[in-house]
C-alpha cells in the first residue's frame, strides 16, 4: 500500500530568511540537504506529486464504529463542544 504524507512546506528564499536553507549540508543526521537550499513552491510540489494525483486510488471502507456515531451534548451549542462531543469516543 503507498501511502502520501499530506505535510507539506514551500518555501520562496526571496522572500524571507530560512537560515537553516543558507548551506547545503552533506552529512549529518538529514543527509545531503543541497536539494532544500533552493526555492520549492507550488509548481515545484505539482511536479513532485503528479504522479500520485494521476494515481490509481482507492479508499478503505468506513469502519463499522464510525458510520453511525451518536454523542450527547451536555453544554451549550457551541463548535467547541460538538467538536469535543466527537472527539470524545
Amino acid at each position: 500500500m503507498r501511502i502520501a504524507d499530506a505535510h507539506h512546506h514551500l518555501w520562496n528564499r526571496s522572500l524571507f530568511h530560512y537560515p537553516w536553507l543558507a548551506t547545503p549540508v552533506v552529512s549529518g543526521l538529514v543527509g545531503d540537504t543541497a536539494r532544500l537550499c533552493r526555492n520549492y513552491l507550488l509548481p515545484d510540489f505539482r511536479a513532485d506529486t503528479a504522479a500520485i494525483r494521476n494515481g490509481n486510488w482507492t479508499v478503505a471502507p468506513i469502519p463499522a464504529a464510525l458510520q453511525d456515531r451518536r454523542v450527547e451534548i451536555t453544554g451549550p451549542v457551541d463548535p467547541k463542544m460538538v467538536i469535543n462531543a466527537l472527539n470524545s469516543g
